[in-house]
């Protein structure tokens, strides 16, 4: 025998940890389908507002008859129903939620598509996941008929049609065939392969996530008492979350306008105008919104990136209510651990009720406390697969080695009974001696980018494919004095090898053509070879080191408040000063809806200068920002210090 396979853990320690692994049990209908739970809270409370958006309301009955008549037409014109899937490109708003129910009560899974995607991507999800029909606004339906292939048709639930449907369409029946097992969603995240994966959520897993969160969160009381906040992209699974939780338990669901967040008093005025009562998002967009004015709001939940100790302080300073850190990736239902977090701790919590959630070492031996192992997830939550790779399904999806006797008897879960899988996240954490678990980092590259999964093997096979482009690699761009990347990632940067530089610009296109905004680079840097370890990894100080020697081919700063504007900008996007020239368009560098409410806030702590959002937008450039009336002052402040 192997030293490596000796298990060093007694098998009572073994025991006890396997049960601290698994979450409390919780009883969920898990026979039902996302439709009949809606059906069921919309005859239940048929006159609580369903859906708000920008001034205009549906209640439970108009958004259940709205989506009967949508439901009808996709059945009665498109053949819609179970183990089909409709494509989504629409905007946040009524018509978005309607489509989606819609889709559900014909037995059929949605797709959600950005509008904002470029057509490349469009095209191969659409090729890739063979969607006959495409619902979408009036203002993409031109798009998404140029992009989708022959045959699929392209209908806009805010036009002609949509209003047509509305008004006389049949409802739709009740039986579809559609069970728990049956997809509701496939969602798109960024693959190791060059391509996005479409990672498969059925039925049973939305409804057993609703439960374990109403649970959590005790939305036990009258329908209508929660508001549930729509301000994450509906293309990502955490934009599920509102939008489940309110529909499936009798709440409201807000929906926000696009960028309404950026004017923060009429942000402010929009959630407590509307008593919005919670909240999803990320550390980066709670960090500078202030909701101290919203009296209403009941709790903060926080996922899609690491917390760390600045950015908590910051939020819990300005937001003076209750904050959960929740744990999970998409493969695993939108989250699988909890933690409420009342002071700064590394902690991404316990695992929620009917959650699996072992640390495991590479011989998949359960780890002893304190030591760090994988994260492997197991429990109703679990994807099917990813849609169309089934190679790259068995690989991440594997059997669960600790499935015990009666789960493995479960009838209700199958023929391979309940737990029977496991998904490796790829993610590291260890147990502490307290139970709880604690993030520790990746055993891959990939990387979250403002909440966004991130494969860099995706975005370099678009670096890799322009013509003169032989190898390279893509890094987050914000890094240490020592090259080690920061908590906080917010843009990349991507170094290419080639013969002679290329045309920078014209790269630029070639990867916006192909891949979301936030996974495009906003530095490139020409290197003559990507250097590797000794130990053959990507050598990340060293390509650090590389990048700070090169400077931009800008204009540099003219005058000390060019400069020190310069060097504010340079912290919030995370580059060298010397990289960005004083004529260079800052949302071109990397600024983005988020950044924006960081720059403001600087730019006033350091220099005075009270600006207004607008003005970024209207004056992208350094250059154009000091000569607005509202740094005349601040050039003045900062002449007198160098003085």
């Amino acid at each position: 025998m192997k030293l490596a396979d000796l298990n060093l853990l007694p098998d009572d320690e073994q025991q006890r940890l396997l049960h601290e692994s698994k979450g409390p049990e919780l009883s969920f209908p898990a026979e039902a389908t996302i439709a009949q739970v809606f059906r069921e809270r919309a005859a239940a409370s048929p006159d609580v507002r369903a859906v708000v958006f920008d001034g205009s309301s549906l209640t439970y009955r108009e958004l259940d008859e709205w989506s009967d008549r949508l439901a009808g037409e996709l059945i009665a014109a498109h053949g819609t129903g179970p183990g089909q899937l409709v494509a989504l490109g629409l905007n946040r708003g009524i018509e978005m939620t309607v489509a989606i129910i819609a889709v559900w009560k014909a037995g059929a899974a949605y797709v959600p598509i950005d509008p904002e995607t470029p057509d490349e991507r469009v095209r191969y999800m659409l090729d890739d996941t063979a969607a006959p029909v495409v619902l979408c606004g009036s203002a993409h339906q031109e798009r998404m008929e140029r992009i989708a292939a022959a045959g699929t048709a392209v209908r806009a639930v805010d036009g002609l049609w949509g209003r047509a449907v509305r008004a006389g369409g049949a409802a739709a029946p009740t039986e579809t065939g559609a069970d728990a097992g049956s997809l509701a969603y496939v969602i798109y995240t960024s693959g190791t392969t060059g391509k996005p994966k479409g990672v498969m959520i059925e039925n049973r897993s939305v409804v057993n996530h609703v439960c374990v969160i109403s649970d959590l969160y005790d939305f036990a009381g009258e329908p209508g008492q929660e508001v549930m906040l729509q301000v994450l992209n509906y293309a990502f699974d955490g934009g599920v979350v509102p939008m489940v939780l309110a529909l499936l338990t009798g709440n409201s669901l807000l929906h926000v306008p696009d960028q309404l967040w950026l004017e923060a008093e009429k942000f402010t005025e929009y959630l407590r105008g509307n008593g919005v009562t919670h909240m999803n998002g990320t550390p980066t967009f709670y960090k500078h919104i202030r909701l101290g004015e919203v009296p209403s709001l009941k709790r903060m939940v926080i996922g899609g990136e690491a917390l760390d100790a600045a950015c908590f302080r910051e939020m819990t300073r300005v937001n003076k209510v209750p904050v959960f850190n929740e744990y999970g990736p998409t493969e695993a239902t939108i989250s699988t651990t909890s933690h409420a977090a009342r002071e700064y701790d590394l902690a991404i919590g316990r695992p929620q009720s009917n959650s699996l959630v072992l640390i495991l070492d590479e011989a998949r031996r359960i780890v002893p406390v304190g030591a760090v192992g994988e994260v492997f997830l197991g429990g109703p939550g679990l994807a099917r697969g990813y849609l169309n790779m089934p190679e790259l399904t068995a690989e991440r999806f594997v059997p669960n080695p600790f499935q015990s006797g009666a789960e493995k008897a479960d009838a209700a879960w199958g023929p391979d009974g309940r737990n029977a899988r496991l998904y490796r996240t790829g993610d590291l954490a260890r147990r502490r001696s307290d139970g709880a678990l604690e993030y520790v980092g990746r055993n891959d590259s990939q990387i979250k980018v403002r909440g966004f999964r991130v494969e860099p093997a995706e975005i370099e096979a678009t670096l890799n494919a322009y013509p003169g482009v032989t190898q390279s690699a893509v890094l987050p761009a914000q890094a240490g004095r020592h090259g080690e990347p920061t908590a906080e990632v917010t843009s990349l940067v991507g170094f290419y090898v080639a013969a002679e530089q290329v045309n920078v610009d014209e790269l630029l296109r070639h990867m916006g053509a192909a891949l979301p905004s936030y996974m495009v680079p906003t530095e490139l840097v020409h290197v003559d070879v990507v250097p590797m370890t000794v130990n053959g990894k990507l050598d990340v100080k060293a390509l650090h080191a590389l990048r700070s020697g090169v400077d931009s081919d800008g204009v540099a700063p003219r005058t000390a408040l060019e400069g020190r504007v310069q060097e504010i900008v340079a912290g919030i996007i995370g580059l060298e000063p010397a990289t960005i020239g004083v004529e260079d368009d800052l949302f071109g560098l990397g600024l983005n809806s988020i950044l924006v409410i960081q720059l403001i806030s600087a730019l006033n702590n350091e220099l005075g200068v009270d600006i207004a959002v607008p003005s970024l937008f209207m004056y992208p450039t350094i250059a154009e920002l000091t000569e607005t009336p509202e740094f005349q002052t601040a050039q003045v402040k900062v002449r007198s210090t160098a003085d």
